[in-house]
């Protein structure tokens, strides 16, 4: 059977990943012709071809793209390591999209970095001048590349980053998106 598992940090096995064929109300193991019998209310995680759902299950995982804030609306961050912090306007309406059963993910949204200051100082930064980029992720690789010259990356997890005017992380509108 093509069988992949997953050990957790005694060495018991957690998790094993079954390539399978679902035929007939079962799933085959595509090597021997055999059904895989699974426990009842066994959970499964099942990775599928769009074009293989029913239409019934198609609509259920229906792509979803919605306004989450509006242009105008004011986001900040603080660099990972750092006492930098940068607000940023929104140039453009942020959308979320879902699809399928994946986690929202937010579409490219112009903004324009404005401001930025030292969180323990109180005072602006001297040499910065505003910066439009077209991405959040865009907005944080920038001001890392140019106040975070040796850091050994310059990325984020913008859900994880992102606050907005509230203080509440971009994760927990992420969190609530239906």
């Amino acid at each position: 059977m093509g069988l992949i598992q997953e050990l957790d940090f005694s060495g018991e096995s957690t998790k094993v990943h079954i390539k399978a064929i679902y035929s007939g109300g079962k799933f085959i193991d595509p090597k021997s012709g055999k059904p895989i019998k699974l426990k009842n209310d066994s959970l499964v995680k099942i990775i599928a071809f769009r074009d293989d759902l029913s239409p019934d299950d198609l609509e259920n995982f229906k792509t979803i793209r919605k306004v989450v804030l509006k242009k105008g609306e004011e986001l900040w961050f603080e660099l990972a390591n750092t006492s930098f912090i940068f607000r940023l306007k929104l140039l453009d309406d942020l959308y979320f999209m879902k699809e399928l059963n994946k986690p929202p993910r937010a579409d490219d949204c112009r903004c324009q970095i404005f401001s930025a200051h030292d969180r323990y100082r109180s005072t602006s930064f001297e040499d910065f001048e505003p910066v439009t980029v077209e991405t959040l992720n865009q907005a944080y690789f920038r001001m890392s590349v140019k106040y975070r010259e040796n850091a050994a990356s310059h990325t984020t997890n913008i859900y994880k980053t992102f606050k907005l005017s509230t203080n509440q992380l971009l994760e927990v509108l992420r969190e609530n998106f239906e």
